[in-house]
């Protein structure tokens, strides 16, 4: 079988106040959309998340592989900003709990490196 893949690598946003934050991954997550082919539609980062990961699956009838690469690297890029180090913390944390939602718990794998 042949799945689609959802790759997001944090450590190429370059994040340096919240504010910015969510309209970067925003851009992102609206990239890999088209080069995959779907329209998405959102407010927020978390929401074009979700969207890509639902139209995807309808795309493709397989439910999409997501890889977050370097996930802690905006974190350890901004030790001493408390607010980009919360902010991510949010977008991982929702973010792992639409996978939760949208996918089957046997179906969520995780590999650190």
């Amino acid at each position: 079988k042949t799945y689609p893949v959802i790759r997001l690598d944090m450590s190429s946003i370059p994040i340096r106040k919240k504010e910015e934050a969510d309209k970067l991954l925003s851009n992102k997550i609206e990239n890999i959309a088209e080069d995959m082919g779907v329209e998405i539609k959102g407010d927020k980062s978390s929401e074009k998340f979700a969207m890509l990961i639902k139209r995807l699956n309808k795309k493709y009838s397989q439910r999409p592989v997501v890889l977050i690469d370097e996930y802690d690297s905006p974190i350890i890029k901004n030790l001493d900003d408390i607010e980009i180090k919360f902010y991510y913390n949010w977008f991982i944390t929702c973010n792992y709990d639409r996978l939760k939602f949208i996918l089957e718990p046997e179906e969520i794998r995780y590999h650190l490196e």
